[in-house]
């Protein structure tokens, strides 16, 4: 019979046990150490003098006895001053040269190795990785010394290392150039605490070591060997270094040859037809087309629903009614109110013509006297119906003849010359980016890649016809009236020219000629001083307009205020839219963390 010291020993004992055996719920793949890190550099030079690294690392890393860790991870600089350092993974075996699964992934500067399976591990295990660099050689003009200054384990652990040790392996050659300074830093990064450094040297060349014990998290170990000057021959970071720098060349030179070509094609087989060889002021609206598709013509579009609307309101056709609203910005709605309205200015047709047609119904459907839409800019089936309808007017300005298709030969060759430049120019600057060649140029050719979108666009440009040309100087006939002065205004009416107009007009007042052109000043963009006047006019006859509601009685600056926020309202809701260190450090100036290689690593 067992005793109850005993019971409770053995008690114990199956606790301690299963503590063993289960990790604990807030383990952390990170709390373990390493015992020791070895590192193993071969430095040499290739047949064009430039340096060569293969490193051999060992790491003994020491495993809780719970189910906590399944391997480690290691990060290994693959860029350095700048430039690759052309990293190979030559293999990655256990202690006894077992290869070991391993994955690898970029992350900034570094290739970060993931070394691990799928069953825990305990106790002592030891990791060997062996890689190959170049471009590892610190070129110091102001100290007059090429330096190997390379971190052995890195700063980035969060394991402490009970001892780090680093041997340069050189051949006999580069042995002769040793400038006799080589150095040891130790401790977290910016760390000048110094390292005991050793060199032997034998007719096969030298081996230069340096070690530290004890290290904490973030400490590491560095290394720095200083060459004579010439001892290697730099990385060759030049244009023409690499066989991309002349397709860099030849991408820009066709994108050259593209642009060049589009702007001629653009300034002669598509100029618009001449129309006026001078402007004149015009007061009377045009009899056609209609303001949506004069927009068009005008590359005025994201003003065309606004001047629409305010067009259909003063011909009688709908009414615009500003509503109560929550937020900062006023809302408003449209009322219709009859399908022909009233006769135009200038002995233009009745009713909605042409686009405004398609604008009534992307407004009410079937309309009936009435009816009213709000123009909610939220209202997005109301977006996409407005923007259905702008979409119609460049076939609207081919069909009645006032523009002309661009010819299709030149377009295509253009099209194929402006694209081809674009993938070379990028291809070849990318691909210089990455291997830090060429300088500051791959970036610019970057950027001088999207001159090949003018290949594109600059031959898509559908010229205006006569008929066009003429619409167009009209319309800025328009323009030019409503920015005259009042006296200037005056005065063009009542000049013999303006008489006859005026009486071709069918005799209609001031107040019923600005009406007609505050559709004009809105698609200009000159909304608010047109309704000013206009406003300045209705108060002088004693009169308000039928055609507009505001949300307090009828005064000029209430007037001018809200048609200036209905016409930006419109603008923007219906415009066309549905909705590393650089300083020695083998002659004792420099630190821990200041060189190459290193990096860190974890858990897993």
């Amino acid at each position: 019979m067992r005793t109850p010291v005993a019971a409770l020993s053995g008690a114990l004992a199956l606790v301690l046990v299963l503590l063993g055996a289960v990790a604990p719920a807030n383990a952390d793949v990170g709390d373990f150490t390493f015992s020791s890190f070895e590192a193993d550099y071969h430095l040499d030079r290739d047949a064009d003098g430039r340096a060569t690294l293969r490193t051999v690392e060992r790491l003994t890393a020491e495993f809780p006895e719970i189910d906590q860790n399944r391997g480690i991870q290691r990060a290994l600089v693959d860029e350095y001053q700048g430039a690759p350092t052309d990293l190979t993974v030559v293999s990655v075996t256990d202690g006894d040269g077992v290869a070991l699964d391993w994955e690898s992934e970029e992350e900034d500067d570094f290739t970060v190795l993931t070394i691990a399976g799928d069953d825990y591990l305990h106790g002592s295990h030891t990791y060997v990785i062996t890689y190959e660099q170049r471009n590892v050689i610190l070129f110091d003009e102001d100290a007059g010394v090429e330096d190997f200054y390379w971190d052995v384990n890195g700063t980035g652990w969060a394991q402490p290392f009970g001892s780090v040790t680093a041997r340069l392996h050189v051949p006999a050659d580069l042995a002769r150039q040793f400038t006799g300074s080589a150095a040891c830093y130790q401790g977290a990064e910016g760390s000048t605490e110094q390292c005991p450094v050793t060199a032997e040297q034998s007719e096969d060349g030298a081996v230069v070591t340096v070690s530290a014990a004890d290290l904490g998290p973030g400490e590491n170990v560095t290394l720095a060997v200083g060459f004579v000057p010439g001892t290697f021959v730099p990385r060759d970071d030049s244009l023409f270094a690499s066989p991309f720098g002349v397709v860099l060349l030849l991408g820009l030179a066709v994108l050259a040859a593209a642009a060049v070509a589009a702007v001629v094609v653009r300034v002669t087989r598509l100029r618009d037809a001449p129309g006026r060889p001078t402007l004149v002021p015009e007061y009377l609206p045009l009899r056609e087309p209609d303001l949506l598709l004069s927009a068009h013509l005008l590359g005025r579009t994201k003003r065309a629903v606004a001047a629409a609307l305010v067009s259909l309101a003063v011909r009688g056709m709908i009414r615009i009614v500003e509503e109560p609203a929550s937020g900062r910005k006023p809302l408003f709605a449209v009322q219709f109110v009859d399908a022909e309205g009233r006769p135009r200015l200038g002995r233009g047709p009745r009713g909605a013509t042409g686009a405004e047609k398609r604008l009534v119904r992307a407004l009410f459907g079937k309309p009936k006297p009435g009816e009213r839409r709000t123009l909610d800019p939220k209202d997005t089936e109301l977006g996409k119906s407005v923007h259905a309808v702008l979409q119609k007017l460049p076939q609207d300005a081919l069909d009645r003849g006032y523009q002309r298709r661009p010819p299709r030969r030149p377009r295509v060759w253009l099209a194929i010359l402006g694209l081809a430049g674009m993938v070379l120019t990028v291809v070849a600057a990318v691909v210089l980016l990455a291997s830090a060649q060429g300088g500051a140029l791959p970036f610019l050719a970057l950027l001088l890649s999207l001159v090949g979108v003018l290949a594109l666009v600059l031959p898509a440009k559908r010229p205006l016809t006569a008929e066009g040309a003429e619409v167009r100087d009209h319309l800025l006939g328009v323009r030019d009236y409503l920015r005259l002065a009042e006296a200037d205004r005056m005065r063009v009416l009542q000049s013999p020219e303006g008489a006859l107009r005026t009486e071709a007009a069918g005799g209609g007042s001031v107040v019923q000629l600005y009406e007609q052109l505050l559709p004009h000043a809105v698609l200009f963009g000159v909304e608010r001083d047109w309704a000013e006047v206009l406003g300045t006019w209705y108060e002088r006859e004693r009169t308000e307009p039928d055609w507009y509601g505001g949300s307090a009685g009828f005064n000029a600056a209430g007037f001018s205020s809200g048609i200036s926020a209905l016409s930006s309202s419109a603008s923007t809701s219906y415009s066309g839219s549905s909705s590393s260190s650089s300083s020695s450090g083998s002659s004792g100036g420099g630190s821990s963390g200041g060189g190459g290689g290193g990096g860190g690593g974890g858990g897993v």
